[in-house]
């Protein structure tokens, strides 16, 4: 009997340490380090690493979050560089200088961002900042305000996007209210599927316009291109247009 309760003290003592290892966190000089699971307090940090699956219990502060796993942030987040392997949550604001993303990044609230860079998927409130390049699913529930904005893939954004210099590659349907720019080219991916993407929407402003697939009620612009399967109600031109046979376009209207 006292060996076999001796034995039970064993492994209980094994559980209790394999326990600790699985949910361990180290802390040192304003680092965190989880490994495992479990949960970090909100706060400034220096760096923060995340090894599994972390949640960070409030709003944070931190000059860099790494995450190779799955993160939840019940709270604003704040930081110079984020890197994510996997997933991250934000139940609130994210505000970074430099953001990869490569999985899934997720914020309830706006994002203002240098440089966001993803492959996967990005699901946010609204898009504001620098630099944006995805490759993969982009979804906004509200207006994306950039200097520049790449997508390969698919998006949706509920309201407008707003960005000097636009480079789209369709590999599947896309959709946005309206589109303001100096220099937009949407084109259609390559593959018998890929290639019957299409981008809807409703109005396009740009200086310097090349467009295939697209649906559209308005497009404007200074020298227009419209290449193959788009519809177009009305073109309107201060300088040059040019017409796929493939396409249809409704009215074309020069502007002094």
């Amino acid at each position: 009997m006292k060996k076999r309760l001796a034995w039970f003290g064993i492994l209980a003592a094994l559980v209790i340490a394999a326990g600790a290892l699985y949910s361990a966190e180290t802390r040192t000089d304003n680092n965190v380090r989880l490994s495992g699971s479990g949960t970090i307090a909100g706060g400034n940090y220096n760096n923060i690493e995340i090894f599994g699956s972390g949640t960070i219990d409030k709003s944070t502060t931190a000059n860099t979050l790494r995450v190779d796993g799955s993160a939840e942030v019940m709270g604003d987040l704040r930081a110079n560089l984020i890197r994510s392997m996997g997933t991250l949550r934000v139940h609130g604001s994210l505000t970074a200088d430099n953001i990869e993303s490569s999985g899934s990044l997720i914020s309830t609230g706006p994002v203002d961002v240098k440089m966001l860079s993803a492959s996967g998927n990005v699901d946010i409130d609204h898009l504001t900042g620098g630099d944006y390049s995805g490759n993969g699913s982009l979804k906004v529930a509200r207006d994306v305000s950039l200097k520049s904005f790449k997508q390969t893939g698919s998006f949706q954004v509920f309201g407008n996007i707003n960005a000097p210099q636009i480079l789209v590659k369709l590999e599947g349907n896309s959709s946005v209210r309206n589109i303001t720019s100096e220099s937009l080219n949407v084109s259609r991916g390559l593959g018998a599927w890929v290639s019957m993407s299409r981008l809807t929407a409703n109005d396009i402003t740009a200086d310097e316009i090349y467009l295939e697939n697209t649906n559209a009620r308005l497009v404007k612009g200074s020298v227009v291109k419209i290449g193959p399967g788009c519809n177009i109600d009305r073109v309107e031109y201060a300088q040059t247009i040019s017409v796929s046979r493939d396409s249809k376009v409704g009215q074309q209207l020069k502007k002094r």
